[in-house]
């Protein structure tokens, strides 16, 4: 069993590694750096999208679960995907995934509305995203 310093030293190595993936895709970093020297910004931003890293999220209510380990706030196509990684074992893959869903449950909701009606006036609504689904 890992201790909690080691898992968090993987859990942070996964959600880097994505972090940069998105950052690629969206055009906010140049550059593929190794997953080891990558080192994510709390915040990029452009005219497609904006990623955060590790940063709680404002909401009109109070939401004790509010930062997820990444957020992307894709501009172009009105989402918002909240990610939060974690390593479960095999045996515990189902409750992992069961107990993030419920973990973020309200804020997804919070930042449905967010995303509808403030960053976005002119979009359609945000969409939910099954996150078995590739983005």
């Amino acid at each position: 069993m890992l201790s909690n310093s080691e898992y968090l030293h993987r859990h942070n190595l996964v959600a880097r590694i994505l972090h940069q993936e998105l950052a690629l895709k969206y055009g906010l970093v140049e550059r593929k750096l190794p997953y080891y020297k990558y080192s994510p910004e709390a915040v990029l931003e452009n005219d497609r999208a904006r990623l955060y890293w590790d940063r709680s999220i404002i909401t009109d209510r109070t939401i004790v679960a509010n930062k997820p380990d990444i957020v992307l706030m894709d501009r172009a196509q009105s989402r918002v995907f909240l990610v939060d990684i974690t390593i479960p074992y095999d045996e515990n893959l189902v409750k992992a995934e069961t107990d993030k869903k419920t973990k973020y449950l309200d804020l997804a909701h919070e930042v449905w509305w967010w995303c509808a009606d403030r960053n976005y006036p002119d979009s359609r609504v945000c969409e939910w995203v099954d996150p078995s689904q590739p983005l």
